[in-house]
């Protein structure tokens, strides 16, 4: 090999090297950010968050839900919502086209996106599976109970679904004192 094939070839190796190493910091920096980190270091209009939300599904949430961060990374989507009371929330969350997992999988790859030990890492303990329909599509609503990081009793669902883009999983989770059912009802048969 001659000098100049010897320079190109550690030119390139080099460039390689280096975009790896910028790919490999980008990774970690995305990981330890949380969605709320992502939210307001990239602000959101209200059309931008319900822009990224028509992605995954068309919903009417509640009336007490209202701040919202929505975040779309390397093909995953992500809305949440909090309730006014401040430890209400809900979370939409969508894989890329073509991903197909377990909810034990999505689940992982949410709190991965997220940043945040939303469902897993939490003292939680699946109190029921109920058969339901999401968008036309046959499901299981998976209710849990628990406590939340303040200390509070607190129960949610959460379902998988085929979004308009991927499959999907939603999570809606409430304090145990302020659980209604026929609101989760409600908002589980409009997501269409």
């Amino acid at each position: 090999m001659n000098i100049m094939a010897k320079i190109i070839a550690g030119f390139i190796a080099g460039s390689i090297i280096l975009c790896l190493l910028i790919g490999s910091a980008g990774m970690i920096l995305m990981r330890s950010m949380s969605v709320r980190d992502v939210g307001q270091s990239l602000p959101l209009e209200p059309e931008q968050v319900s822009g990224v939300a028509a992605t995954i599904a068309e919903y009417e949430l509640p009336a007490d839900f209202g701040e919202a961060y929505a975040s779309q990374i390397a093909g995953f989507d992500l809305v949440t919502y909090n309730g006014r009371d401040g430890h209400s929330h809900v979370y939409f969350f969508q894989l890329p086209p073509g991903m197909q997992v377990n909810l034990d999988e999505i689940e992982r790859q949410f709190n991965q996106v997220s940043g945040e030990p939303k469902i897993a890492d939490r003292q939680t303990k699946i109190v029921d599976q109920i058969p339901v329909t999401i968008r036309g599509q046959q499901t299981t609503l998976i209710v849990s109970e628990g406590i939340n990081s303040q200390g509070q009793a607190f129960r949610q669902v959460s379902a998988v679904f085929q979004g308009k883009g991927g499959q999907a999983l939603v999570v809606f989770e409430r304090p145990a004192t302020n659980w209604d059912q026929a609101e989760i009802d409600t908002f589980l048969a409009s997501i269409r």
